[in-house]
């Protein structure tokens, strides 16, 4: 799932090199998306980090779980955003090894364990399944060309098709995303 989100992600970057305000919109939506969900990733890994550190503080000293042959994989992502994606599942990977380890030793029971893990993988799979239902609606062959000219009242009959078209897809764009004062 990485690879695709990645790689959706890029063709919508050169989208919005193409002045394509939806293109914009997709790629601060994710970004915030990602960006939140990282801090929560973060804020849970840290509270149990403090659960093993008192573990460890009376005498227990636990290691977090990993792989002893990890999979080594190149990383060439030829936009940011396969850079942002990695970064997301690579926090996401730790802190299920996380919860596994407090699983495993029974610090907290299976069940919530699942639940924990449950409630980020619902969280992650639903930003790229944003970004791929983004990617598939902007990259139709008659919404290829939007740009933020066929907003305008100047716009040719197909950019206002274009509009017409996205809008009933995507709804109203947000102004402030459309007059670039979110970046």
């Amino acid at each position: 799932g990485g690879r695709r989100v990645a790689s959706a992600l890029r063709a919508i970057w050169h989208l919005s090199s193409k002045d394509n305000p939806y293109a914009d919109y997709a790629l601060i939506l994710s970004d915030e998306r990602m960006d939140e969900v990282r801090r929560e990733i973060d804020k849970r890994i840290k509270q149990m980090e403090r659960e093993l550190s008192e573990l460890k503080s009376r005498g227990l000293n636990f290691h977090v779980l990993k792989n002893p042959k990890p999979y080594r994989v190149e990383l060439g992502f030829r936009s940011p955003y396969g850079y942002s994606v990695i970064t997301l599942i690579n926090r996401f990977d730790y802190y299920v090894r996380m919860v596994k380890t407090m699983i495993g030793k029974s610090i907290i029971a299976d069940s919530e364990g699942r639940t924990r893990i449950y409630e980020l993988t619902k969280q992650c799979r639903s930003i790229f399944e944003e970004v791929v239902s983004f990617h598939r609606i902007l990259m139709r062959p008659q919404l290829m060309e939007l740009s933020r000219l066929d907003f305008l009242p100047s716009a040719t009959d197909d950019g206002k098709k274009r509009v017409t078209a996205v809008v009933q897809l995507l709804g109203e764009l947000p102004r402030e995303v459309f007059k670039c004062q979110i970046i």
